[in-house]
């Protein structure tokens, strides 16, 4: 039988002692975890070129996520936008990605943060459902079904 130096056995446990004590202690984390709610559109008039379309991110996970875009056949570019005031006029600005704070709700409303569909290929009507694709950094692609409601109407 083969005997190792003692020194040699306690280098190797020693090793493994070490590398054992070194892993990482910090608590788990939970991955984003986005779910998507009160989604709804309005319907738009015949020829109208945009509309914009109404949601609310909550991010349940532990880390934040960002909306990095938004993809749909229905029109040729969507993208996230944001309404503010400014010298007395509204103001429309693209957003270039939404953070979704760990933990946190994030609306997008008439007059404030939403989706904006630029280019329609035909009419949002009342009772239809459309598709869109929102795309995350963290969580990656979720795709949803939004009812159109008529003019005037909110959820």
């Amino acid at each position: 039988m083969l005997r190792l130096p003692r020194f040699i056995l306690l280098l190797a446990f020693g090793s493994l002692s070490l590398a054992a004590c070194s892993q990482d202690e910090a608590p788990s984390q939970s991955p984003a975890k986005i779910e998507i709610s009160e989604a709804w559109a309005r319907e738009t008039p015949q020829g109208a070129p945009n509309a914009a379309l109404y949601l609310t991110i909550a991010n349940e996970g532990d880390i934040d996520d960002r909306l990095l875009s938004v993809a749909t056949d229905l029109a040729a570019h969507a993208g996230i936008h944001s309404t503010s005031e400014e010298d007395g006029m509204m103001r429309m600005r693209s957003v270039e990605a939404l953070r979704i704070p760990a933990r946190e709700t994030i609306s997008l409303a008439p007059g404030a943060l939403h989706i904006m569909l630029m280019g329609l290929e035909k009419p949002l009507v009342k009772g239809d459902e459309i598709s869109i694709n929102l795309i995350f950094e963290e969580s990656g692609e979720q795709m949803i079904r939004i009812p159109v409601l008529g003019m005037g109407e909110r959820p």
